[in-house]
């Protein structure tokens, strides 16, 4: 979109009677099922080669704009024409929209989808948030909401922009919800009924679903259309309602730790005391992983090298030994390809350990069935998850947990038809509560303590759920939509 085109969005010809300007006198949603803030952007690269398509898929914020115009109908909910109208003088000619919609989180805005673009208004953005500015630490308009702050940084265009990306498209998206899924299973007519009790959930100042059904079935509102299978409807469809969870989430007891000791057998473990550890590097979408397995034990190990240098190896291969050393392990043999020689030198007088090189032109066959198992795992788990694409982050995670989840079975070779990898390393069990109950990336609402806590700030932050921390409180990793940080 060019300059031009954004002044336009502003531009009405005055002595037309049909031309309007919109000035939304309702007060934006606060806490929808699905806020346009965090969940639904993500930052990303402006080129001003992007296709028209592409611009469809952007959301700028003009300080020449006096009105908030959407085209994508992905972003948007209840697309509604309307008595107002607008005429947009734009670069191919005039636009004229009587058409409006609800920016989830934001509020009305106006609707035509045959424009370039979709823009806010900085006006109207700083009537419902707080923006800030400043030049000397970044070209980014901070826009400070209920979920943490999000920035619209500077293009090369001059513009400031997000990159939208609507949760519940199969698109490039790292984050997706599973509404319009919901919606698939259940007719036009049981999706409206759902609407109209989660609208009356939010009318009534979101009380508890045990409330909302006690008054249904005392019949306190008179001609009342929303009954208690629409409450149910609405659970199945929509979920958990996130405006209620951000407001009443308190912090929970901590579970007592108990410790869930497996005990294996001494002769086992003496007879294993001297690990044969066989190493080589995999890469997953162009990412460089030092993976591990163990000759005899099959325990498996993936460490991210964040860049390919000689001490990025050194960190992670001491990671890695470190383990086998905390278990009372001792890994007295390295096997790997003549490459490593340098790398293998570099560390062999820490840990007193000896090299075991392949020969010319030939690779170690355990390193090399590993890499594949470890691949085949990743891409199978990728196919269950609903995206097209996911971002590197969540790549690390998801190979750091599809090699570790291969620990969890016995495997045929090795020294026990009973006892896994992980238990013989670290004579732990599974415990279904901390390992098994939400699967990975799924969304989630973490609890959060604002300070000062008396505040309108919510009590809940939206995610994406990581992994299960291996302490024994069973705490989690999660990505904070809102800043895209690792949180526990």
């Amino acid at each position: 979109m060019t300059r031009g085109a954004s002044q336009a969005v502003t531009e009405r010809t005055e002595n037309s009677s049909e031309s309007t300007s919109l000035t939304s006198t309702s007060q934006p949603t606060r806490n929808p099922p699905f806020p346009w803030t965090g969940a639904q952007m993500s930052r990303s690269g402006f080129s001003a080669a992007q296709t028209t398509q592409k611009m469809k898929d952007w959301v700028l914020l003009d300080s020449q704009s006096t009105v908030d115009l959407f085209c994508n109908p992905a972003l948007v909910q209840d697309i509604t024409k309307g008595d107002e109208k607008l005429i947009l003088a734009t670069n191919a000619g005039n636009l004229l929209t009587n058409t409006t919609a609800i920016v989830p989180g934001y509020g009305k805005v106006w609707y035509k989808e045959e424009a370039m673009t979709n823009v806010f208004s900085l006006a109207n953005m700083e009537k419902r948030y707080r923006i800030t500015y400043d030049s000397k630490k970044e070209s980014a308009f901070i826009v400070h909401t209920e979920n943490g702050p999000l920035k619209f940084t500077k293009g090369p265009e001059n513009l400031y922009y997000y990159k939208p990306k609507h949760l519940t498209q199969q698109t490039n998206t790292s984050m997706v919800m599973t509404v319009d899924e919901n919606k698939s299973f259940f007719t036009d007519r049981e999706v409206e009924r759902a609407k109209k009790a989660r609208t009356l959930l939010h009318t009534l100042g979101c009380p508890t679903i045990q409330d909302l059904k006690a008054i249904i079935r005392m019949n306190t509102i008179a001609n009342c259309p929303v009954t208690i299978p629409d409450v149910d409807l609405a659970e199945k469809i929509f979920g958990k309602d996130i405006a209620s969870l951000k407001g009443r989430t308190t912090r929970h007891k901590p579970t007592p730790v108990v410790h869930n000791i497996v005990e294996i057998p001494s002769e086992l473990m003496n007879a294993q005391r001297n690990v044969d550890l066989c190493f080589d590097t995999v890469f997953i979408n162009g990412m460089p992983f030092l993976s591990t397995i163990s000759k005899r034990i099959k325990y498996r190990t993936i460490e991210w090298v964040p860049e390919k240098t000689m001490e990025a190896y050194k960190n992670a291969l001491r990671n890695i030994i470190r383990v086998y050393t905390n278990a009372g392990f001792k890994v007295s043999t390295l096997s790997c390809d003549r490459e490593y020689t340098p790398l293998i030198n570099e560390i062999q007088d820490e840990f007193h350990i000896n090299p075991n090189y392949s020969s010319a032109q030939e690779h170690v066959p355990e390193a090399e069935r590993n890499n594949r198992v470890i691949k085949e795992r990743i891409r199978a788990v990728f196919h269950s998850l609903p995206f097209k694409a996911i971002p590197r982050l969540m790549i690390k995670y998801l190979v750091m947990e599809c090699t570790k989840k291969l620990n969890f079975f016995p495997l045929k070779g090795g020294i026990s038809k009973y006892y896994s990898p992980r238990e013989i390393l670290h004579h732990q069990k599974l415990d279904y509560g901390k390992h098994c109950t939400i699967p990975q990336f799924s969304y989630v609402q973490a609890h959060d303590e604002p300070n000062p806590t008396n505040s309108q700030a919510p009590r809940s932050i939206d995610c994406i759920y990581l992994r299960p921390l291996s302490n024994a409180q069973g705490d989690h990793e999660l990505v904070n939509l809102s800043t895209g940080g690792v949180i526990t």
